[in-house]
């Protein structure tokens, strides 16, 4: 995000642009339709932007760093982003034809057509047609997008300017620059955007808002009304001092674009099995809630009333399974059973009506027990694969890979799922944490950077970061970090700076305390494993990590109900603890959880990988 750009090259906008002729692919940018030969489909948009920023180029080398400029805006993307993109297209350009994707050694991607005589023309006047449409790339597109055949349409967004004081030219200027961030982040998130007049018509969401100004402070109310049922979905209130007002418009911008990128997808599974649009509307109000971890037990009340009334409605049982699986934990012990029974019945029956949407896959892990983890994981690639513009099926594989030790590999799925949807907090605390874990810490001052600016008020981010920096060692980071979030428990920093100076007496002192806080816990647990209290340090792991594998299947059931929000196992995986890994004990703790039998499946943690540690000759005999 902080990477120096090459402010010579004009960015690949695809909110306003003609059709595009590639090969024998004809392309409209906005719908994001692609029509050939043997059929049509939609690309991906992140995909999009690479082809069209390759088109632009056709013959000539486009290097990796300007792909990023033109496609990312700059941001910091790994390789395996950039490779996925051109993975993809290649696979495109071999259905629609005409063209091919070259790899040219240590300097880049060059795109080749297949010259036809017979398009000669055609394609000279969609070039010139692409260029004077990137000549007036800050305009927002006016025309709704193409539909395909038997698939509705992405859905649109018109954006109706906010309200604002007479007279106050501070107010004024937070709404304009709220509007033009609200319409560059949805259209990074390729939803068709067009600026709007109140109580117009022909968008499928309408976004508006209200700016306050008064006692020092200013505030906006932003809305997002589904037009079709004239149902309100969104509405949140932001705020803050007058001297951090110029951080609000990202703020909204990010918060919307957020919340839309999960909304849009329900809305398309509810065109294709249409539910009652009351009923609709309050799921999508529910979902977006829940996914950023609203009342989870109110939601999953709400989405478990509603299921009765519409029993083949695909995006009311994707809700009661998804808000199940999040509210287990807070239900009593004598409630679990029977709600888990009920959200797995709503899971199969989601993944019956809607085969084709790859987050259904994703609730049946939720509300199973963790040590079924490659069973899970086949569920999230099957998704992946059935449907690979689904919101979440990549994030959760990540967090699947990261509890298992697989910190590269999981990386590589948290970009994959930030590439188009680099606004969520849920995404960018994942993405956060891979890097610091994976010592990859300057790009993970740049992610916290953008991310804190975007969620100032999201705890999670920061969890997240703190993770992250425990999992590599870094104490000294951790002092520092925590010294500077008034948040965080002061013992944070105290045990962070104990460890950074070798000291181990007011380390285990406060670790000796009990404290409660999970982060302080994790924390005690590497101290003492490093300072060679390994009796404690196991002591310790027994409290927090139960037994869940069982002598059989139901056995293992009761055992996740008792405990369904267990402690991440990533931090026993990770660098910082491999003076527990030493300790033969460490084996044991691992079967108990369920983590060897995956290992020994198939998926060995990175510390079996490069440079195997001693104690992997048991995991992996």
């Amino acid at each position: 995000m902080d990477r120096p750009r090459n402010l010579n090259l004009q960015g690949v906008d695809l909110s306003d642009g003609p059709l595009v002729r590639i090969g024998g692919a004809t392309i409209d940018p906005v719908s994001r339709e692609a029509s050939f030969a043997g059929g049509q489909e939609r690309l991906q948009p992140q995909n999009l932007k690479v082809l069209v920023a390759l088109a632009r180029g056709r013959g000539r080398v486009v290097s990796r760093a300007d792909l990023i400029d033109l496609c990312w805006d700059g941001r910091i993307v790994g390789e395996d982003v950039i490779n996925h993109a051109i993975s993809v297209l290649r696979t495109f350009a071999a259905r629609a034809g005409g063209f091919t994707i070259e790899t040219i050694p240590k300097a880049g991607y060059r795109l080749m057509e297949k010259e036809d005589p017979h398009h000669r023309a055609a394609k000279w006047r969609t070039e010139i047609g692409w260029a004077a449409a990137i000549a007036g790339a800050a305009a927002l597109l006016v025309a709704a997008p193409a539909q395909k055949q038997g698939e509705p349409p992405v859905p649109t967004v018109a954006l109706v300017s906010f309200g604002v004081p007479a007279g106050d030219p501070a107010a004024a200027e937070v709404a304009r620059a709220a509007r033009a961030s609200l319409s560059h982040m949805l259209a990074e998130g390729g939803f068709p955007v067009r600026l709007a007049n109140a109580g117009e018509t022909g968008s499928d969401f309408v976004i508006s808002g209200d700016i306050e100004h008064s006692s020092g402070k200013i505030q906006a109310l932003v809305r997002m009304e589904e037009t079709r049922d004239h149902q309100v979905i969104f509405t949140h209130r932001f705020d803050e001092s007058e001297g951090a007002a110029g951080t609000l418009p990202e703020q909204i911008g990010a918060s919307v674009a957020a919340n839309l990128s999960w909304t849009a997808p329900l809305m398309i599974l509810d065109r294709r099995h249409p539910t009652d649009p009351r009923i609709t509307g309050e799921l999508l109000r529910q979902l977006s809630i829940t996914v950023e971890g609203g009342d989870m037990l109110r939601a999953y009340e709400i989405s478990r009333q509603i299921v009765v009334k519409v029993p083949n409605s695909a995006i009311a049982q994707v809700a009661l399974a998804f808000n199940t699986g999040f509210a287990v934990s807070d239900l009593p012990r004598d409630q679990r059973d029977a709600a888990v029974a009920l959200g797995r019945r709503a899971s199969d029956r989601a993944r019956a009506l809607a085969p084709e949407f790859g987050d259904v896959y994703i609730p049946w892990c939720i509300l199973h027990s963790p040590v079924r983890r490659t069973e899970c994981e086949a569920r999230l690639r099957h998704g992946i694969r059935v449907d690979p513009d689904a919101p979440f099926p990549s994030a959760f594989l990540s967090s699947l890979l990261e509890e298992a030790g697989r910190f590269e590999e999981a990386l590589q799925f948290a970009r994959i799922a930030i590439a188009d949807d680099p606004y969520k907090p849920a995404k960018l605390a994942r993405m956060i944490r891979g890097l610091e874990v994976t010592g990859q810490t300057r790009d993970a001052d740049a992610v916290y950077a953008q991310a804190v600016r975007w969620w100032p008020k999201n705890g999670r981010v920061s969890s997240a970061r703190l993770m992250g920096l425990m999992e590599r060692g870094d104490f000294a980071a951790i002092e520092k970090f925590a010294r500077e979030k008034p948040s965080m428990p002061a013992s944070v920093e105290q045990v962070a700076a104990a460890m950074r100076s070798h000291d181990a007496a007011p380390a285990t002192g406060i670790c000796k305390s009990g404290a409660e806080d999970p982060a302080i816990q994790m924390l005690c647990l590497l101290i003492l494993a490093n300072f060679g209290e390994l009796d404690r340090a196991f002591a310790l792991a027994d409290q927090m990590y139960p037994r869940l594998v069982g002598r059989n299947a139901r056995d293992e059931e009761m055992l996740w109900l008792e405990h369904p929000d267990s402690y991440p196992t990533g931090i026993l995986l990770a660098p910082s603890a491999a003076a527990l890994r030493r300790d033969r004990r460490f084996l044991a703790l691992a079967k108990r959880v369920g983590l060897l039998d995956y290992w020994r499946t198939g998926g060995p943690p990175d510390f079996c990988r490069r440079n195997p540690e001693p104690i992997c000759a048991r995991i992996l005999p």
